[in-house]
């Protein structure tokens, strides 16, 4: 174990936060090996970076008082309880820097290595989410929930570097702690059960973490572009023209029925992509098809406020 690198002092004043309630020893170790065993797949690059933590405490104040005013966030769930991983924004883009990736990709990557020991260490099923950049004023822990905040330290040449995690429900992982270190020998997953929302993005897949070796991200970034959109398919929909019709004209609907539409003969007839209008075009005949022959495009602008 490396040597600590806070003061005595700054590490009393984060003991303070967890009361004279004693913490379990088996979470504690859990939360400490899922946290080194997180960073050892991402810093293998480092020279002997220097770790500490957990420090636990109750979360008494804001998380923007706490922790930052701004962040990069991986919400997850594990056993049903909301966990939030979250480095402030200058911290994750240092740490993002030294090892050549996207903040956001490297805190998704952080919160699935970790989450997933974490859960192996309890006997648990998972989820983890899409990462977000958020302002830490905005973001609102569910009513009721006691959440505590594991605060971890990195130290790397003359950057200290500090990742919490928010949990909802610190003692309730406490027994299941005790409990999977008494059977280390369980191999069973339990389902996931719903739990309360903090803010959650698309799910991401979960899975062994697997990551592109430092030397080889160059490459992989003069890859992507636009190349990665041309195989994806758009429905495209022609629209002549609309027309309002109470329920009693639509039961009087026969075949040789006509509908009188909004829009004048000759008028420009609008394109839409996936719903949304793009275009404005007129009507031509190709062969025995229908087209349509492209006279403008919607600005950026319009189409926003539409």
């Amino acid at each position: 174990m490396p040597s600590s690198i806070l003061s005595q002092g700054e590490i009393d004043a984060l003991l303070q936060g967890t009361g004279s309630q004693p913490r379990s020893d088996a979470l504690l170790d859990a939360l400490r090996r899922a946290f080194f065993s997180a960073l050892d797949q991402l810093i293998t690059s480092f020279d002997e970076p220097e770790m500490n933590g957990p420090y636990v405490e109750r979360l008494e104040h804001s998380l923007a008082q706490e922790v930052a005013p701004a962040a990069f966030v991986v919400a997850a769930e594990l056993g049903g309880r909301d966990l939030l991983l979250l480095v402030s924004t200058p911290d994750a883009e240092r740490l993002a820097e030294e090892l050549g990736i996207a903040p956001l990709t490297m805190m998704e990557a952080m919160g699935q290595a970790w989450v997933s020991q974490l859960a192996q260490a309890l006997d648990l099923g998972y989820t983890v989410y899409q990462g977000q950049q958020v302002e830490l004023e905005a973001l609102s822990l569910p009513p009721g929930s006691r959440p505590h905040l594991v605060r971890y330290f990195l130290r790397t040449g003359q950057e200290r570097l500090e990742l919490c995690v928010v949990i909802t429900d610190f003692e309730g992982l406490e027994p299941l702690a005790e409990q999977a270190a008494q059977n280390p020998s369980a191999q069973k997953t339990n389902p996931l059960q719903p739990g309360r929302k903090l803010m959650k993005g698309p799910e991401l897949a979960v899975g062994k973490a697997v990551f592109t070796p430092i030397g080889d991200l160059g490459h992989v970034e003069n890859k992507q572009g636009l190349g990665l959109l041309e195989d994806i398919d758009l429905t495209i929909t022609v629209e002549l023209g609309r027309t309002t019709l109470t329920l009693n004209e639509i039961l009087d609907l026969k075949p040789q029925s006509v509908i009188e539409l909004d829009r004048i003969a000759g008028e420009p007839v609008d394109v839409y992509v996936n719903n949304n209008r793009v275009a404005r075009g007129e009507v031509v005949v190709l062969d025995d098809n229908f087209g349509v022959r492209i006279l403008e495009i919607v600005p950026k602008s319009q189409r926003t406020r539409e």
